[in-house]
């Protein structure tokens, strides 16, 4: 862990800010692993890391709207490691990116055909969300957290450190 001196606060570290951190990345692999989707037509269930290895074939055989959800995958990740730098503009912007893709992967709005009778015609198969996929918002949510935390203590620690500044200064 890296310890920063006075006037650096790239990192400053904060237990309970990296407990919420380590917490999101747990349940983000943790999401991978669970059941995520039932399609409730063709009564399948699909995995969470089916979804992120699949997920870019959206844009190729189904709704850009599942590519769009599937994008929240690595912007959570730029977010996340970019909450081990620095706490910002960039933290927040990718994490926000993350969750404002993970909206279309809402089931109301993202479906995909299924063939009907063996014939052309197709019938959306609409998705019903389970564990996995609460878990993987969840995770987004956590990391906000962790980032909420860590830029509250940053800023407890600029305060801390301006009110040393003329203590310095007086004693030369």
């Amino acid at each position: 862990m890296t310890i920063a001196y006075a006037g650096d606060d790239r990192y400053v570290p904060s237990l309970p800010g990296s407990i919420l951190w380590t917490l999101s990345l747990l349940m983000f692999l943790a999401s991978l692993y669970l059941p995520a989707q039932l399609f409730l037509t063709s009564k399948t269930v699909d995995q969470g890391w089916f979804f992120l290895v699949f997920g870019p074939c959206g844009l190729i055989f189904q709704s850009k709207l599942g590519l769009m959800g599937w994008l929240a995958n690595p912007f959570y990740l730029v977010a996340a490691l970019q909450a081990r730098i620095k706490i910002g503009f960039v933290f927040f912007l990718f994490l926000a990116l993350a969750m404002l893709a993970a909206f279309f992967c809402v089931p109301v709005f993202n479906s995909h055909p299924v063939p009907v009778n063996q014939v052309t015609v197709s019938t959306p198969d609409l998705m019903s969300p389970l564990n996995g996929y609460w878990m993987w918002l969840a995770s987004m949510f956590m990391l906000l957290l962790s980032g909420l935390v860590r830029a509250e203590h940053l800023r407890r620690h600029r305060i801390k450190m301006a009110a040393r500044i003329p203590q310095i200064v007086h004693h030369h």
